[in-house]
Formats: C-alpha cells, structure tokens, sequence
C-alpha cells in the first residue's frame, strides 16, 4: 500500500501510472474484504484524502469516473473499518457537489451523491448542524441534476436519498420550529429550498403518470415508496403555514435563471392553490388513473404519518371526494385505483381514522 501511495502522490509517475495503479487499487484490493481488515486506520484516511486531493485537481491524466467510485468505495471502507470520518469531508463535499453542473459524466455525480449520503449518514449524530449547513449549500445543485440534467435511475434513487435524509435532519419527526426540534443554518433560504423542492417533486410525479399513460403492457404505475415519503414530509412543511403553494405549468428555478438567461423559458403561473387544494385538485374523477394513483398514495402517506395535518375543514370535502371515486370505479368495474384508494394503508382507510 506504501508504494501504491508513493507513485500516486508523485505528479509524475501519477500522470504516467496513475490509472493503472487506481484500477488495480479498485479491482483487485478495495474489493477484497480480507484487505480491508488489513489496512489499518491511518492507511484508509490518508488514501482518502490523497484521491479526494486526485479529483480536486481536475486533470487530465485523472479517470474521473474511476477516482470518484474510489472515494466512494474509501468512505464506505472508513464508515466500517475506521472509528469515523474527517470533518475534512465537508469541504470536499461542498466543493465537489457545488460544481455538479459542470460535470459532464453523470456517473462520476452518481458516485459522488452515493459517497456523500454514506458520509452524512454517518456523522448526523454528531455534526447535524454541518449537515444541515452542507445541504442548504448544495441543494440547488442536486436539484439542478435532478431535474435538468436527466440522471439514471440510480442516481435519481441516491438524489431522493440527499433530500429525504435533509428533511430528517432539519424537521426531526416532522418539527416545524426551533422549538419543536427544526434546526437551519438560515431559515429563509431553506423555505425557499423547500418550495423548490415541492416543485421538482410535483413535476417529477406528473412525469411518472405521463410515461404510465403511454406505456404498453403492465400497469403498474404506483410510485416508490421513498419518493412518496419525501413528497409526503415536504407537504407536511408547507402546508398549513398561511401560504400558497403554487401550481407551475412550466417549472423554472431561480438559479437556473441566473446562471442560463438565454435558456429561460415563460412560465404561466395559474392561480395559486392553497395547501388541500392542490391534494383535492389532483384526485377529480376526471383525471386518468395514471394521474390520481400516486396522489392517492402521497395523501395515504401524508394523513398516516401527519393525522393532525388535515384541518377539521378538509375533513368533509376530501373523505366525499375519495368516496366518489371509488363510486366511480366500481360503476365502472375498474379496479386499477382500489389498491391506493381502499385497501391496507390506502387514502380511504386513513382517512376514515380520523373521522
């Protein structure tokens, strides 16, 4: 390991060997469990920070895909080998995530948001403030990938996982307020964060019931879990705050204006709708099925784990409009909506709870 350092930290023979030596370093050692308990703590650290100093660099002899799945594979061998990360993370995260829109390999983002939620997953406890710090600093950048930048599906997966695991940190079971537990490091760019946030997800989910209506064959159009989760905690923040949430036709960020002007495009903003509105807005009879079966889901998820959230108001007109619809489909002896509307944990069953 000693000489596999010396050749990488010389700018020389790191330019003429240096990918040689990563790709067996990554293959036929990190790979290697029996080796990881072998290494002892100092060599895992300061690999770490030499292929976290490697990617900074930038150059040209460097395999970026190759040196970003060994800092993930290095952060991971530290969280279980190691009795903790550096701090120093911080600012390689920071610097790292900030500049994703210039990346132009969406698998070397891939590794990278992979890496960073292994890290904060294992320093939330004791740096939450940092974390919080660290997500309000990067997410206009990973919303960037998320929504602009067409990621796989894997990396859509670990992007869901950075933005669940942010809300957990700054609204620990929902908190709302300092008092109640909510920690930001500035409170007004996070609610804008937020709003943001609730956006891309609205859109992300439009998207998924587009592409069902079009697609062949099975009809399975439910979404996963963890996306309904994290639209369900984001609705939970900013509902019932005295605010409009608004309806976007056209979604357009704020930093996306800045930064690309000659990219921008109109928006037509419709009326705003205000918090159950919207819920109520996406479950009409009208709709496809496509369309209501993840809001079905989203409300399920929302009335389970938030019950005080539905003002006594809503109560009413949502439990008349979830029965209308299932009239409807069992007029029509369609049963495509049942699972999320009736059966288990579905929006009827939750909401019948609280009545």
């Amino acid at each position: 390991m000693s000489h596999v350092m010396e050749v990488l930290q010389s700018p020389f023979s790191c330019a003429a060997y240096g990918e040689d030596y990563s790709s067996i370093l990554l293959k036929n050692i990190l790979s290697v469990r029996k080796y990881w308990c072998e290494m002892n703590q100092q060599q895992w650290h300061s690999l770490l920070d030499l292929y976290c100093g490697l990617f900074n660099k930038s150059s040209k002899y460097i395999n970026r895909v190759q040196v970003s799945r060994i800092i993930y594979t290095l952060v991971q061998g530290c969280c279980l080998q190691t009795e903790g990360l550096s701090h120093g993370l911080f600012k390689f995260f920071l610097k790292a995530l900030s500049n994703t829109r210039a990346e132009k390999q969406l698998m070397v983002l891939e590794n990278l948001v992979t890496a960073a939620n292994v890290f904060l997953r294992s320093v939330v406890l004791s740096s939450r403030k940092r974390v919080c710090a660290l997500g309000e600093d990067v997410l206009s950048s990973m919303l960037y990938v998320y929504t602009q930048m067409r990621p796989i599906s894997v990396l859509k997966e670990e992007l869901v996982k950075f933005f669940y695991l942010q809300i957990c940190v700054h609204h620990p079971k929902g908190a709302k307020t300092p008092e109640t537990g909510a920690h930001a490091e500035d409170w007004v760019r996070w609610q804008g964060q937020l709003s943001t946030l609730y956006e891309a997800l609205i859109s992300e989910i439009g998207q998924i019931g587009s592409r069902g209506r079009y697609a062949t064959g099975s009809r399975h159009i439910a979404v996963k879990e963890n996306l309904i989760e994290l639209t369900a905690d984001v609705c939970h923040q900013l509902f019932g705050q005295g605010t409009h949430v608004q309806e976007v036709t056209s979604s357009l960020y704020r930093d996306t204006q800045r930064d690309s002007p000659q990219n921008c495009k109109h928006r037509r903003i419709e009326q705003p709708l205000t918090n159950w509105e919207v819920i109520r807005s996406k479950l009409q009879p009208n709709l496809s099925d496509f369309d209501m079966i993840p809001w079905l889901q989203v409300t399920a998820a929302l009335i389970s784990k938030y019950p005080s959230i539905l003002p006594a108001d809503e109560l009413v007109p949502l439990l008349g409009l979830l029965c209308q619809l299932q009239g409807e489909q069992q007029r029509r002896g369609e049963w495509t909506v049942c699972p999320a509307l009736s059966e288990g944990g579905g929006a009827l069953p939750c909401l019948m709870s609280l009545s």
